[in-house]
């Protein structure tokens, strides 16, 4: 299970958070204390168990019902910049963590192994927190380093596109929303353009993590069917479930954008089973 204060995971006997100290069971350290004297605010609480479109505040839903109504030139002229500049790889402070990140046993050209070295450790790290109040912030990768790893999801998916291209992989932004209002954002990792070199990562992942499912998406270029898998920090793994869009967009590190339509780049899914 994980901590209802900080998001640590934690075992399911533990009484106590080991990182912020927290009560896992809220009823176990609850001690009687005076009235209040006026209605306290309500502070938003975030674990791994919520659905995925809490994981963004009001004003990323706002934002990306306007931009997307908009059109493509509302997205083109605000948000793919944005989200671009954030993605700061060729900082000096991006690449040394992304390297710091990598196994020494994992050690050669860009892999699937070294995808899941880097996922793995921001995932454990990372602290969610929402925006400034009223405003949309895109963090530059190298600052969500230098403030511990902590931010919202489209922070997430920023820093972990940043360290991807790091290290010599080719990965990018997807920003979502469903006929709802809900936003979110994550990043994907290219895996190649052969249905060898999606098994290939798909059985690698599943080995890992013992996991039977990896979601990927397609897309076909003039190269041919480009597979891309998903590295949402709301799954236990890369390639996991996708949110549940009905339009998104893509933002690529050299600032090339790219409407995703159901038709033209539909969500598939793989299964592997461990050792299979």
């Amino acid at each position: 299970m994980y901590c209802r204060k900080c998001g640590a995971k934690i075992a399911d006997d533990t009484r106590y958070c080991h990182r912020c100290g927290a009560a896992a069971d809220p009823e176990e350290a609850r001690e009687p204390t005076p009235a209040p004297t006026a209605t306290p605010k309500k502070v938003h609480i975030f674990d791994r168990g919520t659905p995925l479109w809490a994981c963004v505040g009001i004003v990323f839903c706002l934002v990306f019902a306007v931009f997307f109504v908009g059109g493509d030139e509302a997205w083109e002229t605000e948000m793919g910049p944005a989200i671009r500049n954030a993605t700061d790889y060729q900082e000096p402070a991006t690449r040394d963590f992304a390297l710091a990140l990598v196994r020494a046993e994992n050690a050669g050209e860009f892999n699937i192994a070294q995808v899941c070295d880097i996922w793995e450790e921001v995932y454990e790290e990372w602290t969610y927190v929402d925006d400034p109040r009223g405003t949309e912030y895109f963090s530059p990768a190298s600052r969500t380093i230098e403030a511990g790893l902590k931010g919202d999801c489209d922070d997430f998916a920023v820093l972990l596109t940043a360290l991807m291209a790091a290290i010599g992989g080719e990965a990018r932004v997807v920003a979502a929303y469903d006929l709802s209002g809900n936003g979110h954002a994550f990043s994907e990792i290219y895996v190649g353009d052969d249905y060898e070199d999606l098994k290939g990562a798909a059985h690698y992942i599943c080995d890992r993590y013992e996991c039977t499912t990896i979601w990927y998406h397609c897309r076909e270029s003039l190269i041919g069917t480009e597979y891309w898998i998903n590295l949402d920090w709301q799954n236990d793994h890369p390639g996991g479930y996708f949110f549940p869009c009905d339009d998104a967009f893509a933002v690529y590190i050299d600032g090339t954008e790219e409407y995703l339509t159901g038709d033209g780049d539909p969500v598939r899914s793989i299964r592997c089973w461990t050792g299979g």
